[in-house]
């Protein structure tokens, strides 16, 4: 399997998370709850507010669906158009940081709102 056609594979699966993690976030800010694909039950039960920290949650959680979003697009679309290696290795890049970023933002407010486990 050639480079090109695994980046392609992981762009179309980052392209689900993305999705996945946007419909989730939507929900989190429509029902003030965050759903366990974040914090699993056991911790949640420990929640002292669960409203504040959906709402404090949501948007690092936006901000990483959509950049998984991107980032799958535009991996998806490297099969049909030769994007220089500079473009995706930018798109990676930001793609990393903004997962760091996402798991520093919930593991403070997890720590926060639920405790330290």
């Amino acid at each position: 399997m050639n480079g090109t056609l695994t980046l392609a594979i992981f762009g179309i699966i980052l392209l689900g998370l993305g999705i996945t993690i946007l419909i989730h976030a939507i929900s989190m800010k429509k029902k003030e709850e965050v759903p366990d694909l974040f914090v699993n039950a056991v911790e949640m039960k420990n929640c002292k507010d669960n409203a504040g920290f959906a709402r404090e949650l949501f948007p690092a959680t936006l901000i990483f669906a959509l950049v998984c979003i991107a980032f799958g697009i535009e991996e998806f679309l490297n099969i049909f158009f030769s994007f220089p290696k500079i473009e995706t290795a930018i798109a990676l890049g930001i793609f990393l940081l903004s997962w760091g970023y996402f798991s520093a933002v919930l593991r403070k407010k997890r720590d926060k709102y639920c405790g330290k486990f």
